[in-house]
């Protein structure tokens, strides 16, 4: 309801694999009550990993963004550099997302764990070549916009989320999904 949490997250893959990689990531999130019930969130992320001893970082370690509560109105992978060829999403080595949350009561829904959502979510992805994909630079004129609407139940088996959402900003190959459900986590 009020406070902040941030987190800052280094992790690397060394020996004992065959993959050498260090990933670091920074993430913010302040909450702050507009009345008994309504609460604005907003946060931020930023990630970055990177090969070393000569290895690059393997493409399901690569990032991408879309769906649940990183960019709704983005599919799963919807975001990311892609191979031109086959338009199959490979990922970048860097991202930047960032959420605006509005949470407010239902009306005639006093109890019972369900609230409403309204969101302005941004985020980018870039980063190094990998196989026949060209490096891509950050450009604050590619950043992915999106908009919507959501219902979150806190259920007996955990938090139950709908989501509508509309991509405001976005690039020809990115995949769209207006609609999303998750199970387990919230907005």
């Amino acid at each position: 309801h009020k406070g902040s949490v941030y987190s800052l997250r280094m992790s690397a893959a060394t020996l004992g694999g065959s993959n050498r990689l260090v990933e670091g990531s920074v993430d913010a999130q302040h909450y702050m009550p507009l009345s008994e019930r309504s609460v604005l969130r907003v946060s931020a992320g930023l990630g970055m990993i990177s090969g070393y001893a000569g290895r690059a970082v393997p493409i399901y370690r690569r990032y991408s963004l879309g769906g649940g509560n990183q960019l709704h109105g983005f599919d799963v992978y919807g975001v990311s550099m892609r191979d031109p060829a086959s338009n199959q999403a490979v990922g970048g080595t860097n991202k930047v997302n960032a959420n605006i949350d509005l949470f407010f009561p239902l009306p005639y829904m006093k109890t019972g764990g369900m609230r409403g959502v309204a969101f302005v979510d941004a985020g980018n992805i870039w980063g190094r070549a990998v196989s026949n994909v060209a490096a891509v630079k950050f450009a604050p004129g590619q950043m992915r916009v999106s908009a919507g609407i959501g219902l979150e139940w806190i259920s007996p088996v955990g938090p139950i989320t709908l989501s509508w959402a509309r991509a405001l900003k976005k690039q020809p190959q990115d995949l769209l999904r207006s609609f999303d459900f998750a199970l387990g986590s919230s907005f």
